[in-house]
């Protein structure tokens, strides 16, 4: 697992430090919050890094909008 980030989630985040996690300590806690916090970013102006960004995470997006959020 690369030491920065524990999902491209984060990887654009910049004031976290290293993330550790330990195994025998974690739980995987799953919240549904609808579409309430689902929208997908549009920039009006997206850097070429952004761009990249929004790529990675339209998948997700897609899953979102056709098939679990009706």
């Amino acid at each position: 697992m690369n030491d920065r980030y524990v999902s491209f989630y984060y990887e654009p985040d910049n004031d976290i430090g290293q993330i550790v996690i330990e195994p025998e300590k974690t739980a995987l806690l799953l919240v549904d919050l609808q579409r309430v916090f689902i929208s997908r970013p549009m920039p009006e102006n997206p850097t070429t890094e952004e761009k990249k960004h929004l790529e990675r995470w339209a998948p997700f997006y897609d899953v979102i909008e056709r098939t679990v959020v009706p």
